[in-house]
């Protein structure tokens, strides 16, 4: 059996190793891979066995396809092609969205909206042959959350994955949507139908090309709670992810869903596994216990992440971050369903070192239950 094969199992609870692991470098630690390793391919000498898939770039200028909606001011920065002006911050990566939807009031603004043309076939261009040889190399393959630059990538290519209302308040504004939930009803159910009409298509495209795992996200978590209530959850966002859910299932069943939601979600987790999803992520460690979640629900799904980019990472010694993967690895033995990774984007301040620590320890894991082919 292949050693991909050998990881979905892993991955499907089927059995408890060899256990796959991920993460994706920020620009900055990219660069200092480069000045330790004198390449920038960390994915090939860390041995990552999960490969990303990017589709190619647009060749719409968003400022043509977006001329009404911006004002002069938005012209001048930097237009995205959702229409969303990115006003960069002195933060690494991080940006101020503002959204071209800001001021629309009537679900008829949502009707000519233009969104992304993510379905032309031009941006899939050499997709499924990509994915056919990442599968003959042995990798999981996915479509990508941080794409582009973002990833030390270098290359103008976009993250084009299935989330719902995330795209909308990107639009719209975070505030402006949750009050639209209450004040205007019909204009947020028009804006999220919308996106999730694009995001089913977006799905069915992804898994007719082969992908092995779908990822859906939408952060609604915030660092203690959720942002809306549970209630609204299930309400607006639940039924519309069971849409896109059931879009890429009814191409293949056999693939995998992922979710991913920052911040403390306990109170939809069985709202996200009656939809659905069978991979959560990243079960932040500074907002759930990660133990504690993987012994209620680790049955019936499984876990991406758990090693925690807001503490020990950045903050920790090497040997911190082996003690944090080995509590991790151990209670998931005869189990599975874990994939060790950051709980984010590795940010600039995590020391190299740390990152490293975490291949060592899941590679030693799995070699000392006889899985050496990733060494």
């Amino acid at each position: 059996m292949a050693l991909r094969d050998e990881y979905l199992r892993t991955i499907r609870r089927e059995q408890d190793s060899p256990v796959p692991y991920f993460f994706c470098l920020c620009q900055t630690l990219v660069e200092k891979f480069q000045q330790k390793y004198g390449h920038t391919d960390y994915r090939r000498e860390y041995k990552i066995p999960l490969q990303e898939i990017f589709l190619k770039p647009t060749r719409l200028d968003p400022r043509e396809v977006y001329d009404e909606y911006l004002t002069a001011e938005d012209k001048k920065g930097i237009i995205t092609e959702w229409g969303i002006r990115l006003e960069p911050s002195s933060l690494a990566h991080l940006t101020h969205m503002v959204g071209p939807l800001r001021n629309c009031e009537s679900p008829r603004d949502i009707e000519r909206f233009p969104l992304p043309d993510f379905l032309e076939d031009y941006r899939w261009d050499r997709v499924d042959e990509t994915i056919a040889e990442q599968k003959r190399n042995d990798k999981i393959v996915f479509p990508g959350i941080y794409g582009g630059y973002d990833s030390g990538a270098n290359e103008p290519v976009t993250a084009a994955f299935m989330d719902i209302f995330e795209s909308s308040w990107y639009l719209r504004g975070l505030d402006q949507m949750l009050v639209d939930f209450y004040e205007n009803e019909k204009f947020a159910e028009a804006l999220l139908d919308k996106v999730t009409a694009l995001k089913c298509a977006l799905a069915e495209r992804w898994t007719r090309a082969g992908v092995d795992i779908l990822i859906t996200a939408d952060d609604v978590g915030a660092q203690n709670n959720l942002i809306m209530s549970a209630a609204m959850y299930r309400e607006w966002i639940k039924p519309r992810l069971k849409r896109v859910i059931d879009a890429a299932k009814a191409v293949n069943p056999d693939v995998l869903i992922f979710y991913h939601s920052d911040g403390n979600i306990q109170d939809i987790i069985p709202d996200l596994i009656e939809a659905g999803v069978e991979i959560l992520n990243p079960i932040q460690p500074e907002c759930m216990d990660p133990l504690r979640i993987m012994e209620k629900y680790g049955d019936c799904i499984s876990f991406w992440g758990a090693v925690g980019t807001q503490s020990v990472l950045p903050f920790g010694r090497p040997g911190d971050v082996e003690e944090v993967c080995r509590k991790l690895l151990k209670a998931r033995i005869g189990k599975g369903g874990f994939i060790p990774a950051p709980t984010h984007l590795v940010e600039p301040e995590v020391p190299l070192e740390n990152v490293e620590a975490l291949v060592r320890t899941v590679q030693s894991y799995n070699a000392h239950n006889g899985f050496t082919g990733q060494l």
